[in-house]
This record gives structure tokens, sequence and C-alpha cells, in this order.
């Protein structure tokens, strides 16, 4: 999860609350009347606190870890940056089955993205990188452009 690229592999692995599955719950976000958490309404700048409400028993296993994927676009196709950041205490799916609140001022670890120290700054993002198969075929195209240039050379 640290270094992949790849979009549709990484959202695989998530399962989202809210989002209008069915099952999953609904937000409850201050300011913000869509299914989505919205950095930047709580607090501070890069703040968010959002409860997830009426969530099926059934819908993940007690205990599950949560984790908040945070975008600098409404869209995560079109994102530019992203993290993945989450909490070592209190981000779990409950025993007590209906609601979680989660809050950026208990994040604590830094699955992807960055942190200067201060917890609060959670949308301090880091560059997606070029996915391995690309830059694979950049260093081989300038490995190739080296080897004609060389064999120019000799000739």
């Amino acid at each position: 999860m640290q270094t992949s690229s790849d979009y549709t592999m990484l959202n695989s692995l998530f399962t989202p609350l809210a989002e209008g599955v069915l099952g999953a719950g609904t937000l409850s976000q201050s300011g913000n009347p869509g299914s989505m958490v919205i950095v930047n309404d709580f607090m501070t700048p890069g703040g968010f606190m959002a409860g997830f409400n009426n969530i099926n028993s059934s819908y993940l296993p007690t205990g599950t870890q949560l984790y908040a994927w945070v975008f600098n676009s409404s869209s995560p196709i079109t994102a530019t940056e992203w993290g993945i950041f989450t909490a070592s205490s209190g981000w779990f799916f409950p025993n007590d089955l209906g609601s979680e609140t989660l809050n950026n001022m208990e994040i604590d670890t830094y699955v992807r993205g960055s942190s200067t120290g201060d917890i609060s700054n959670s949308d301090r993002l880091m560059l997606v990188p070029l996915p391995d198969s690309q830059g694979a075929v950049l260093l081989l195209s300038a490995g190739l452009a080296l080897h004609l240039r060389r064999a120019r050379m000799i000739r």
C-alpha cells in the first residue's frame, strides 16, 4: 500500500463507509450534505471530523481497522495527490455496532502521505509517483537510446 500508485488495485483493498453503499451507513458532517468526508471543515485547515451512523452490523467485521483516504480532488480518478491515514487507537469498526466518529486530531499513522509533526495538517499529501510500469518503460527507453547512440559511434 505504501508504494503502489495503482488506484484500482488500492481501491480493491478498501470497503467504503457511507458513499451511498447499501449497509455502509450514512455520513454526518457539519457543513457537508454529501456522502464523502470533506477535509478543511473542522477547526483548522486540513481538519475533519465525521460521524458514520446506521451502519449494518454485518457490513464489516467488528474490530476492522478504519482508514481515511484523502484526495486533492473531489474524484479520486482525477486526483494528483493523495494520502492514506489512520489512528492506532479508536479507528476500528466498533464492538457496539451502528456508529463511529473519525477525527483528524487522532491520526498518528501515515500509511501513505506525509506529516510535519502537526497531526492537524493531514491534508499535506505527497505526489503520486509514476506507476512502476511507466517508470520501467522510461528507463528502458533511455537505455535503448544510449545503446543506439553508442552503436552509431562505434561504426
